[in-house]
């Protein structure tokens, strides 16, 4: 069965598939970036009331089964789609994440409302998962590029400090090749985004003098990286620098090839069976031998786990598992 993945914009809180997309959201997203869904519920039906800025939430769906959310906003000003969450049920995350990407990205372009210079998100780093770098990876693959700036995701509302977190700001070019930005363009940027985004997001759940402290908070962090950027007239890209790669242009499969998976499966079962020998004393006096599989078997367990997690992105764990292997074989007719 061929796989088809679309996706719909969300009309309100009291359209059928919102409850389910926000609960897929909770599910997927770590708790030190989560925005309240209470929030969100508010927002999806007050905000483009209330802002001269697009808010848009998407249902995400395989096969018109829905395994996703993505929440995005669009700021006039200074011309970007600022891409807050891409959430996408565990079981259905690899190329799903590519494919819907695409598709949020031909929904702006094609869209004549929409006049976009840039894609914009905030990947945080976490300390205790490689969720960042796997993010990153998976971004930079679709043409993103990190900006050479000391970023930090402000705190998700008022005394939340667990939320402020050392982030990698990421832009990805609507239509050009660039290696670099000019300070304007940032400053626009981070002005947006500290004040339009966050500031304009937590406004209306804030006593007036919370949201003054609040405030105070997003200029002094803004006013960090003037700092940095004083003097400057141009920050790098670190990274693919151009505008989105197609699906054709090298980007890796979620899927990984059925050859892969194989090879990968064998080395697995054959450092388990010689383990297996070693224990059993099945070499006896042959000393050689046990040593050379001695040597052998770590590096082939070590060329199985590095290949096992090239293939299976979705998981967010340092090592994947036999039963995520298995799900991969799984879903091969999906892919064809």
């Amino acid at each position: 069965m061929k796989a088809s993945y679309t996706i719909r914009v969300l009309s309100g809180s009291k359209d059928l598939d919102f409850n389910k997309a926000l609960h897929i959201y909770t599910e997927s997203i770590d708790m030190r970036i989560l925005t309240s869904p209470r929030e969100i519920t508010y927002w999806i039906d007050n905000y483009n009331n209330k802002s001269k800025n697009k808010f848009i939430i998407f249902a995400l769906y395989l096969n018109n089964e829905l395994i996703g959310y993505s929440q995005v906003v669009y700021f006039s000003k200074c011309r970007f789609i600022f891409i807050d969450y891409i959430a996408i049920m565990k079981d259905y995350r690899g190329r799903a994440f590519y494919e819907f990407v695409h598709q949020i990205r031909d929904y702006f372009i094609i869209n004549d409302d929409y006049e976009i210079s840039y894609f914009i998100a905030e990947i945080p780093i976490f300390n205790d998962s490689c969720y960042g770098n796997s993010l990153l990876r998976l971004v930079k693959e679709l043409g993103f590029c990190i900006v050479k700036i000391p970023y930090k995701q402000p705190e998700l509302g008022i005394n939340n400090r667990e939320t402020e977190l050392d982030s990698f700001l990421v832009l990805c070019p609507n239509n050009a090749t660039i290696n670099s930005i000019s300070v304007e363009s940032i400053k626009c940027i981070l002005d947006t985004i500290f004040f339009d985004h966050y500031a304009f997001w937590y406004k209306d759940f804030l006593k007036e003098d919370q949201y003054n402290e609040y405030f105070q908070y997003l200029c002094k962090e803004r006013d960090n990286l003037s700092t940095f950027l004083k003097g400057k007239e141009k920050i790098d890209l670190d990274g693919s620098s151009s505008s989105f790669i197609s699906l054709g242009d090298g980007v890796l499969p979620a899927l990984p090839q059925k050859s892969t998976i194989i090879i990968s499966f064998v080395v697995y079962i054959f450092s388990a069976v010689s383990l297996i020998l070693m224990d059993s004393n099945f070499f006896g006096n042959n000393h050689h031998v046990g040593i050379l599989v001695i040597i052998i078997m770590p590096i082939l367990l070590a060329l199985f786990t590095y290949i096992t997690i090239g293939c299976l992105m979705r998981d967010q764990t340092i090592f994947s598992t036999i039963p995520a292997l298995f799900k991969e074989i799984k879903h091969w007719k999906l892919k064809e």
